[in-house]
């Protein structure tokens, strides 16, 4: 082709801006092989600039490509690796999700895919239509029989995963070494009309995808189905309803974390009316009197002792007030101790009981869940921030990749 302009031309085109300028192939292998390693993209530029000048010289570019990278480099380079991936350029999440899970004829990019999909049904498309994805891969399969039949399982709700609406559960046990292993992940999207994603679910939705987890899991060589002896879980009735549903022996435990929680809120509200400088003694004894209920008592028929505030509360001034804040405050923590189920579920006399159901000494059961609130915490923050792109969330079809391909067999 002519390499120069005509005066025919330059007299018919005038230019409104400089031309692009191609980005050079090995300074854009080099940028791809950073990314691949989780380089963050605030140091890609500086990288990439201090490797160009060490093969090309302290140049900007030549008259055919540039060594430097600008600004809109990273979209072209994050596409490149998302359609390594297996996600096509301008394709939606739920697309993708269904090309790779549905049933007849799938085309996941990896077998390892199809592998760890024990369960999937698409958006119907209607206002209250949900996608529901459960995925445990073949590790974690290995692990639910092998740590987690007949044991201990955590379970949690979490969200903010990904930039989808979704909601995400987690089911976790301890390996032999006593460290936190998650065997499934359940993610189920928001209906349309939510307005708070994280509130969107109800026991019916809980049940039905435990059901499907427990279905999915098959059966063992000895023929037996995926048990779960004791669960963990928070203060949520919702997902204790479901768990109880699917497995009806199961005993289970409240986070006592969350029971202490739930505890100092409501006693900020008993207090609120009385001055601060009042509030330190009722404070004291009821703190007390609250972890001796945790840590020590072992029988149901201990009575609630407040002849304390009764008797304060027939006197004048601050003094019947603290009573009457500590009557209140005693009046909320019967809810408690009102049924002994409720109650084992939090006492020291439950985390006996769990011992002897599962065989093992008392200090090796769990009494919170901090387990995992801190494999959540190490997902979101260790394993997916460097899939971050500009501070944003993956795509809900990258998450699901990025999952099983990465941070699973990382974890393992």
């Amino acid at each position: 082709g002519w390499l120069d302009h005509t005066l025919e031309c330059q007299e018919e085109i005038e230019m409104e801006g400089n031309p692009i300028i191609p980005l050079h192939p090995e300074v854009r292998k080099y940028a791809l092989e950073l990314l691949r390693e989780k380089s963050p993209l605030h140091l890609l530029r500086s990288r990439c600039a201090k490797w160009a000048k060490e093969h090309f010289g302290d140049v900007p570019g030549n008259e055919f490509a540039r060594f430097r990278l600008t600004t809109h480099d990273s979209t072209s380079l994050y596409r490149s690796l998302a359609r390594e991936q297996g996600i096509p350029q301008r394709t939606d999440a739920e697309d993708n999700l269904d090309l790779w899970f549905r049933a007849k004829d799938p085309r996941p990019p990896s077998s390892v895919i199809s592998a760890s999909c024990i369960h999937y049904q698409p958006h119907n498309g209607a206002a209250d239509g949900r996608l529901e994805l459960i995925l445990v891969t073949p590790e974690q399969r290995e692990a639910c029989w092998k740590y987690a039949h007949k044991k201990l399982v955590h379970m949690d709700l979490t969200f903010g995963v990904c930039s989808a609406r979704v909601l995400l559960v987690i089911l976790l046990a301890r390996n032999d070494d006593g460290k936190g292993v998650p065997i499934g992940k359940i993610i189920f999207t928001a209906r349309k009309k939510a307005k708070a994603v994280h509130a969107d679910y109800d026991t019916e939705v809980l049940d039905g995808l435990l059901r499907k987890f427990k279905a999915g899991l098959g059966k063992n060589e000895h023929g037996e189905e995926f048990d779960m002896k004791v669960g963990m879980t928070d203060n949520d009735t919702r997902e204790r309803t479901a768990l109880s549903t699917n497995w009806p022996s199961v005993f289970l435990l409240l986070c006592i974390y969350h029971i202490w929680h739930s505890w100092r809120n409501a006693l900020n509200r008993s207090l609120s009316h009385i001055p601060k400088n009042d509030r330190a003694p009722v404070r004291k004894r009821l703190g007390t009197f609250l972890r001796h209920q945790i840590n020590d008592i072992l029988e149901y028929n201990e009575a609630l002792n407040t002849l304390y505030y009764k008797s304060l509360s027939k006197k004048r001034g601050t003094h019947k007030k603290q009573g009457d804040a500590g009557i209140a405050f005693l009046n909320y923590f019967h809810s408690y101790i009102d049924s002994e189920a409720y109650w084992l579920s939090w006492s020291a006399a439950g985390a006996v009981k769990a011992a002897e159901i599962l065989g093992i000494p008392l200090a090796k059961v769990d009494r919170t869940n901090n387990p995992l609130e801190s494999y959540n915490g190490r997902m979101k923050v260790n394993y997916y921030a460097p899939y971050m792109h500009s501070g944003r969330l993956p795509r809900l079809d990258m998450w699901v990749i990025i999952t099983i391909t990465a941070v699973i067999p990382e974890l393992f």
